[in-house]
């Protein structure tokens, strides 16, 4: 791929030499290595509403005599099981957003507020109670010009849905892109541990602009 050549995030999902990794997402990758030589790992420019950090990330060095690698067909299986629809003992919907500063010269970053259900985060306001035992799907919504990173800590999630369309296969993770103007939906079983622990976008300076919120699990 030429190094200088620009994908978007819609031309990254459909490019099968680019992968899209959020900031904090982990993904795990099988390469089989091809003739001895030094290769380059890029990050590619990414369109996630405004600029985003490129170029070399790490040099790879292949050398020695060629061994025989065969890789698999497919996936392993989750160690998660699927959840059905018949587990589903809550539903919730969470908005992320922002609002810029009212004065139409301000530049500064810090004066800009990024929200969740139209409030900043406060570390002493339960913003979601589960109770324990419960399994629960969410819709994030996003109606911010700008992707975020939904990231949210404890429990994984199976994701299923982007921007209302069913995925194919679904998806356990526990951070993932949620598309400018877009949504995700995800379910989740929240089922050995009581205690509080956050949510929040994994894009630092949104997160620290008050992009968050504490989840409490309890017991009844």
């Amino acid at each position: 791929m030429d190094q200088t050549e620009i994908r978007t995030a819609d031309h990254a999902k459909d490019d099968p030499t680019a992968i899209v990794i959020a900031p904090g997402q982990r993904i795990d990758l099988l390469v089989q290595a091809g003739a001895p030589g030094t290769y380059e790992l890029r990050a590619l420019p990414y369109d996630q509403g405004y600029p985003s950090p490129h170029g070399l990330v790490a040099r790879v060095v292949v050398a020695g005599e060629p061994l025989l690698m065969k890789l698999p067909d497919k996936l392993p299986p989750s160690p998660l099981a699927t959840i059905r629809d018949e587990e589903i003992t809550g539903r919730r919907r969470l908005t992320f957003s922002s609002k810029a500063p009212e004065a139409a010269d301000s530049e500064h970053w810090q004066e800009y507020k990024f929200q969740i259900d139209g409030r900043n985060f406060d570390m002493n306001r339960v913003d979601q109670r589960v109770r324990l035992g419960a399994v629960e799907e969410w819709t994030i919504i996003n109606l911010h010009i700008h992707d975020h990173i939904f990231h949210i800590h404890t429990n994984p999630f199976q994701l299923t849905k982007v921007n209302g369309e069913a995925l194919a296969e679904p998806v356990w993770s526990d951070t993932v892109v949620l598309p400018r103007n877009g949504s995700l939906t995800f379910r989740s079983r929240f089922l050995d541990f009581t205690g509080r622990f956050m949510l929040h976008c994994h894009m630092m300076n949104h997160e620290e602009l008050g992009m968050m919120q504490v989840v409490e699990v309890y017991k009844p």
